[in-house]
């Protein structure tokens, strides 16, 4: 299976990834709106996944729960700080899981305090 850079250049991707939008420009809720979604660009994209996630597959009855860090380095109001660790910059991901295949069968990611997502 061909990896990103063998189908495209960088250059391409970044064109591509500058005008794909999974929400609708201008639908978003002000700033100082008290229902407003950190993650409301990506909100639509990631509700279908948890929709699709449990429908492909069928967990085992061995599940287990737990916490997920993703690195990242951008601009994002939901990403945590961790002074300590080797991954400082993280969004972080509760997930529940097959603990034998380890499929991701559902998932919240942590927007703030006291924020549902």
């Amino acid at each position: 299976m061909p990896g990103v850079g063998d189908v495209f250049t960088l250059k391409r991707y970044k064109q591509i990834s500058k005008y794909l939008h999974y929400y609708m420009p201008g639908t978003q809720a002000e700033r100082n709106d008290p229902n407003r979604n950190r993650a409301f660009k990506v909100r639509n994209l990631i509700g279908q996944m948890k929709n699709l996630f449990p429908k492909y597959y069928e967990c085992s009855e061995e599940i287990v729960i737990d916490e997920c860090v993703v690195q990242f380095r951008g601009r994002l109001g939901m990403k945590l700080y961790f002074k300590d660790k080797p991954v400082r910059w993280v969004i972080k991901l509760w997930m529940l899981c097959d603990s034998t295949s380890g499929y991701s069968y559902h998932f919240d990611i942590y927007s703030g305090k006291d924020i549902d997502f």
